[in-house]
């Protein structure tokens, strides 16, 4: 994380202010230099420097982005077989990907005015009920896994070191991501509507 969200933001900074650039900088919803999570904490250090800069910049901090090959969609999916998924309660604005592409070509056309700007989905969502729904939209049911059987494994499978489990993906199951601002650029995609296209 800090290779790349902070020493790579340095270095792009660098080269924007030599070849005179905007900067068109991804952030993350939450960032925070104190945050809790080393991601959080890195993508808030990277995005100072952006902003700290001097230069011409339009920073985006969107919540979690979704389209068909995400990691988490992929991941819920998987979990169709087993009829159940963890009953993560943590708040989530899932955000459409091609949505985001939008937002970033209005940004390059320089028709985004904030240099900051927070971006969340029009839906509040639980990761169980996004889960949930893509359950409904295969014709199955969801039932919900309590959330300390969750950690428990996520803590065992941290200990041997496995699937990458550290302590940023069980913190991030109790941390909500939603914001209170609304962009006013382009209408967002409902995650609701876009699961029932899913195949």
């Amino acid at each position: 994380y800090e290779d790349i969200h902070v020493k790579g933001v340095k270095n792009l900074v660098e080269i924007c202010k030599k070849k005179k650039c905007r900067l068109i900088h991804m952030s993350a919803l939450g960032a925070n230099p104190n945050g809790k999570t080393e991601y959080i904490r890195t993508k808030g250090l990277g995005e100072k420097v952006v902003l700290n800069s001097g230069l011409n910049v339009t920073v985006f901090c969107p919540a979690i982005i979704y389209d068909k090959n995400n990691e988490l969609i992929i991941m819920m999916k998987n979990f169709l077989k087993f009829g159940f998924f963890p009953n993560i309660k943590a708040k989530m604005q899932p955000v459409f990907r091609g949505d985001i592409a939008k937002l970033f070509v209005l940004a390059v056309q320089g028709k985004i005015k904030e240099r900051k700007l927070e971006v969340g989905g029009p839906e509040v969502l639980t990761l169980f009920q996004m889960a949930k729904l893509i359950f409904n939209s295969f014709g199955k049911i969801c039932l919900p896994v309590p959330l300390l059987f969750v950690k428990s494994g996520m803590y065992a499978a941290k200990t041997f070191d496995l699937f990458g489990i550290g302590n940023d993906q069980i913190a991030s199951l109790t941390m909500d991501n939603v914001t209170e601002v609304e962009q006013s650029y382009i209408k967002m995609k409902k995650f609701s509507e876009w699961v029932k296209g899913l195949r």
